[in-house]
């Protein structure tokens, strides 16, 4: 399993970095270029011009799927369960310091971490509750 980004805010900031940088069109410091799809993405960011709620969009769109889309990759079998219980292996660890692995606490890490995407958090958490009008046209689930 991959994750592109943890969260919608990870997505965004790691896509709006690279269209900083110009990634679309050189290589990374690794000396990777991005894949054609990638580059596509960056490069729909790089329209946006920093526009938070227009990137929240586009990661609904590439990254979510609708509960009836889940149904029908189900029947056609190309869905995998997994049983993952995060909260039990860390319970098994018996740290001394409560573990939150809420959405909103790694975002709020992340802004921590990263100064570009501290300015965008305050920004990011109202587009949040507000549902990005036109992102969301039935319940989705980020996968």
């Amino acid at each position: 399993m991959h994750f592109d980004g943890l969260t919608a805010l990870h997505w965004s900031a790691k896509m709006l970095r690279s269209a900083a940088a110009g990634a679309h069109e050189f290589k990374t410091p690794r000396g990777r270029v991005p894949e054609p799809q990638r580059a596509n993405q960056i490069r729909e960011v790089m329209r946006f011009g920093g526009d938070l709620e227009r990137v929240y969009e586009l990661h609904q769109r590439l990254k979510t799927v609708s509960e009836e889309e889940i149904d029908r990759l189900r029947a056609l079998g190309v869905i995998e369960d997994h049983a993952i219980d995060p909260a039990r292996d860390i319970a098994a660890l018996d740290l001394k310091e409560p573990v939150d692995l809420s959405r909103a606490a790694f975002d709020l890490a992340l802004s921590e971490q990263q100064p570009q995407v501290r300015d965008w958090h305050v920004e990011w958490e109202r587009i949040l509750q507000a549902g990005a009008p036109g992102a969301r046209s039935s319940p989705r689930k980020s996968g």
